[in-house]
């Protein structure tokens, strides 16, 4: 990404790209998720290696003039101020990108985090990212949950797709049933407690499937097994 950055464009290309301007149009945003994921945004670690502190340390100083400027209170960040809070920035929060920095200072003007009163305040601001970074965690685990629930959604589709059907469920020998196991779980511990209680071999194939034969007097306990989301259980022709 660095190198992509030096080929494109210049120090001051590259702040008048991602110019201040992106504060009040990406500060609406719902989940900050949004941004974490957008694909080739450059994170403020990115612009250190490719224009030294130098580079990252003028760009945050255009945004935080902006945030200077529209700030009601009468003592403004100084020069010095502007300079040790941007390098501080810099080198404490890497990993944030641009589109997740410019939210961030459109909220900070915005009223969202700490406010100024009489001076625009360093600290203040340094507080501020810290409970920025803490709604970036949030948004971030329901973002994974969102996707987690969409996966076993699919695993449950598939499920259906492999269930047996009652004729196959009742078909035994000599009071077995023939079944194949797909492991849902990962647990080692679960994996061979359950195999333990069933009778189930050891063996396990690369696509996480046992062969079995299950007494029918365990069938019904299977099952639940099965529906407590540790197994599936599958038939598939001899």
């Amino acid at each position: 990404m660095s190198r992509m950055l030096v080929d494109g464009y210049s120090p001051t290309s590259f702040c008048e790209t991602y110019s201040p301007d992106l504060q009040s149009r990406l500060m609406v945003v719902k989940s900050i998720a949004e941004l974490s994921a957008i694909n080739g945004c450059p994170k403020l670690g990115d612009v250190s290696l490719a224009y030294g502190i130098e580079g990252a340390r003028a760009w945050l100083k255009c945004h935080l003039l902006k945030v200077n400027d529209f700030v009601g209170a009468k003592q403004k960040l100084t020069d010095n101020q502007l300079f040790d809070l941007s390098d501080q920035i810099a080198c404490e929060y890497p990993f944030l990108n641009i589109a997740e920095l410019s939210c961030f200072f459109g909220r900070l003007r915005s009223g969202k985090y700490e406010e100024f009163y009489g001076s625009v305040d360093p600290m203040q601001i340094l507080k501020s990212l810290d409970a920025f970074c803490r709604d970036r965690r949030r948004d971030l685990l329901k973002a994974e949950q969102a996707f987690e629930a969409i996966q076993m959604e699919n695993r449950i589709k598939e499920y259906a797709n492999h269930a047996i059907p009652l004729e196959q469920y009742l078909k035994n020998r000599n009071g077995m049933m023939k079944v194949t196991i797909y492991w849902v779980t990962k647990d080692p511990e679960k994996i061979a407690r359950i195999k333990e209680k069933f009778g189930i071999p050891d063996y396990m194939s690369v696509n996480a499937e046992t062969p079995a034969e299950i007494k029918d007097e365990d069938v019904e306990l299977l099952r639940e097994t099965e529906r407590l989301g540790f197994i599936q259980l599958r038939f598939k022709p001899e």
